[in-house]
């Protein structure tokens, strides 16, 4: 019996002193790849991205903060229709609408003035805990103005103002530029689902209205600008950041089991995060799942991947768009009436239309798009996750279809 308990003993023994041994390893580890963040010069704690504001971003800050109030009650007042941006404009909506305009009438003019801010500060501060109950309650406002614009520009379409209503959904597109640079995942998801707002209620104006040569021109302008989600680096350099210093919070044991694998990760998804789809490596696009080195990292994977594919679908989208503008603006020109009277049109022929080659590619496969007669539509699109061509199926599933705008 004292041999067995000796044995045990020492089996107990080699097994603390091995799960010791490895906890140390992976601390060692994870702190060294927090030393090398630092070295890179990126952040590494929240303070690191608490930085001074300058003039002008204070200045969008302040004029940000105080159109909040106004923003929160037109957007409850707009909801108490709650298809008001879906349903048909009529009369009753109009009305409506006017009667909004009027109880706030600073509120229009504020956010065009908004939208030509080159920065907007960033006050959000405290603990991990506390910066993120902050940054929630900041982050959707973005949402709310794009959805109260998207509405005056229905108005404005039903009121036969197809360019003036286009040049309202142009403010969304500019806010977009303007929060994108915000330091986490989710506030970058609510930068693109601003986009998406925008672009959807573009591409309702120009399923039946045909843009001046101007507005067309300042579309493409602004879309061009929106092509690299050059927002989304900072917000996985951010994500790091917090992420670095919450789990400091936890404890030893905590970082020794997961920190490694959430710093890989980040790592990994911050170097591709300049690349399109099928410009990333396979073990960025789909091994994210067989790195089991610690929840921490696990538990990214999903929100990884989620802001992956809505990137991939709205980039489609820009560039949809952008080709959609182009085939009408170009619609009434001599030079370009053979290829447009075509049922499909090739990546050489939207080049000569003047579109640039890049925005004519496929981001999830590096082909190029396709562009083809939908009915009276034009109907453009890239393949989707599932890198097949669907045959323009936008409608379907989201690992069953494809990345675009147009078509009936």
């Amino acid at each position: 019996m004292k041999r067995l308990l000796g044995i045990t003993g020492a089996i107990a023994l080699c097994f603390i002193f091995a799960t010791g041994l490895w906890l140390f390893i992976r601390l060692t580890q994870f702190r060294a790849g927090i030393e090398q963040v630092k070295a890179n010069g990126h952040p590494i704690s929240i303070a690191d991205l608490q930085k001074p504001n300058s003039e002008e971003a204070e200045a969008a800050l302040n004029s940000f903060n105080q159109l909040i109030p106004k923003i929160e009650a037109f957007e409850t007042a707009m909801w108490e229709d709650e298809e008001a941006l879906s349903r048909p404009v009529d009369e009753a909506m109009l009305a409506r609408f006017d009667e909004l305009v009027a109880t706030y009438p600073e509120l229009f003019p504020a956010l065009e003035e908004l939208s030509q801010r080159t920065e907007i500060g960033f006050d959000v501060q405290g603990d991990s805990q506390e910066f993120l109950d902050a940054l929630m309650d900041r982050v959707h406002k973005p949402r709310s103005i794009a959805r109260i614009v998207a509405w005056k520009a229905r108005i404005l379409t039903a009121q036969d103002k197809p360019n003036e209503a286009v040049e309202t959904s142009l403010q969304t597109l500019r806010l977009a530029r303007l929060f994108g640079n915000e330091p986490m995942l989710v506030s970058q998801l609510v930068t693109i689902a601003c986009r998406g707002i925008a672009i959807d209620s573009i591409d309702e104006i120009l399923a039946s209205e045909q843009l001046s040569t101007e507005t067309a021109t300042r579309l493409n302008d602004e879309l061009e600008l929106h092509d690299s989600f050059a927002g989304y680096k900072t917000c996985l350099l951010g994500e790091r950041a917090y992420g670095i210093e919450s789990t400091s919070e936890l404890g030893i044991l905590v970082q020794a089991y997961g920190g490694k694998g959430y710093l890989d990760v980040l790592s990994n998804a911050i170097e591709d995060a300049d690349k399109e789809a099928f410009e990333q490596n396979d073990a960025s696009r789909t091994e994210y799942s067989t790195w089991k080195d610690g929840q921490l990292g696990e538990m990214l994977i999903p929100a990884l991947d989620q802001i992956q594919a809505a990137i991939s679908r709205t980039r489609s989208q820009i560039r949809a768009l952008r080709i959609i503008n182009a085939l009408q603006s170009r619609a009434e020109a001599d030079s370009a009436s053979e290829i447009i009277a075509q049922d499909e049109i090739s990546q050489d022929e939207l080049v000569t239309l003047g579109v640039p080659m890049k925005m004519t590619v496929d981001t999830m496969n590096g082909k190029p798009m396709i562009v083809k007669r939908d009915g009276d539509r034009w109907l453009v699109y890239s393949v989707g996750l599932n890198l097949i061509d669907d045959g323009g199926n936008l409608e379907s599933a989201p690992d069953q279809n494809d990345f675009g705008l147009g078509g009936e």
